[in-house]
């Protein structure tokens, strides 16, 4: 039985109204966050500093992680996470340093203050159980935090799932990309953020996990990386 009304979407519409900032781009220092687009939540700690700069410009293409064997469903959730793409670099701050962050460490990462006791309590209410992500800047400037959320069941996961994607479907100004081959669901930005990025988020649903793609590229949306990532990071579940 989904357990998603008008206050649950009403909520998670509200905590679209700022976003989650990527690194920024190569050879720059990332901003603070901005408040200025809706339909990504927002992050409240400042965004991570960029990582030193290629000494030359990497080509851009799209780049398959090696681990592609899924883990076993009653491992750590950490395990179930696809490796980052060959050369790419961790993003530097905090949050992502903490692989495995508590609900409400998500929370406040990804939401306003005002609303994070209530998605605390809502993501509780969906029995999540654990959460895990692993965030990276590859050498093609694309980059991304791909998250993890496993819940007791899978009705709690299409909670989730069915509230994420239909809060970020109805923000104005968002529109949605494909990911053949997949039930996967991308939702981007038209227009660059402040710094310089196309904000993107891939949803994708799998038994008790819900996946969401972060994902962040230069000038431009390339959907190509975001498509290969999240292929790759469902063929780490089982």
């Amino acid at each position: 039985m989904l357990r998603i009304g008008v206050v649950t979407l009403a909520l998670l519409a509200a905590a679209c109204s700022s976003t989650v900032t990527g690194q920024g781009s190569v050879g720059t220092q990332a901003a603070a966050p901005s408040a200025s687009s809706p339909g990504f939540p927002p992050s409240s700690a400042a965004a991570p500093s960029s990582p030193a700069a290629p000494s030359s410009p990497a080509p851009v293409t799209s780049s398959a992680p090696a681990s592609t064997v899924p883990a076993p469903d009653d491992a750590p959730l950490v395990d179930s996470l696809m490796s980052p793409p060959p050369g790419s670099h961790p993003w530097t701050s905090a949050w992502a340093r903490e692989r495995t962050p508590t609900i409400r460490q998500f929370a406040k990462w990804a939401y306003p203050a005002k609303v994070v006791d209530a998605v605390v309590g809502l993501l509780h209410s969906y029995r999540l159980q654990q959460i895990a992500h692993e965030t990276w800047y590859a050498p093609d400037r694309d980059q991304a935090d791909m998250i993890l959320f496993r819940f007791a069941d899978a009705s709690g996961a299409l909670d989730r799932f069915t509230s994420a994607t239909q809060a970020k479907g109805a923000a104005a100004g968002t529109r949605t990309f494909p990911v053949p081959g997949t039930s996967a669901v991308g939702y981007y930005d038209t227009k660059p953020d402040d710094l310089g990025n196309i904000r993107a988020i891939v949803y994708a649903l799998r038994g008790r996990v819900v996946v969401e793609e972060f994902y962040f590229s230069p000038k431009k949306l390339r959907p190509a990386d975001a498509r290969a990532w999240i292929k790759a990071q469902l063929a780490r579940l089982p």
